[in-house]
């Protein structure tokens, strides 16, 4: 190969190597991993507030200005749904 240039042949190997294929779009999970991970986490925070809030009573639930019907629809919602109102 001239000058330390790398064949077609040679590069498609290593991205098979790297590449996992799902259907007929490959992807490289490698480096969404962290990503899967950081959304995951979230959503578990999230669930663990959302539960926290059905658990406040009236007073602590004025004490952070927030009304019974808001909280109760926040808790309500579910873990994936991140998208503020």
């Amino acid at each position: 190969m001239p000058n330390g240039l790398v064949s077609l042949n040679v590069m498609e190997d290593i991205m098979k190597a790297r590449t996992l294929t799902m259907g007929s779009a490959p992807t490289t999970l490698a480096p969404k991993l962290p990503g899967i991970l950081n959304r995951i986490m979230t959503w578990m925070q999230i669930a663990r507030e959302r539960s926290q809030l059905a658990e406040l009573d009236a007073k602590m639930l004025r004490d952070i200005g927030l009304s019974e019907t808001d909280a109760a629809f926040e808790a309500r919602r579910p873990f994936w749904d991140t998208h503020l109102r």
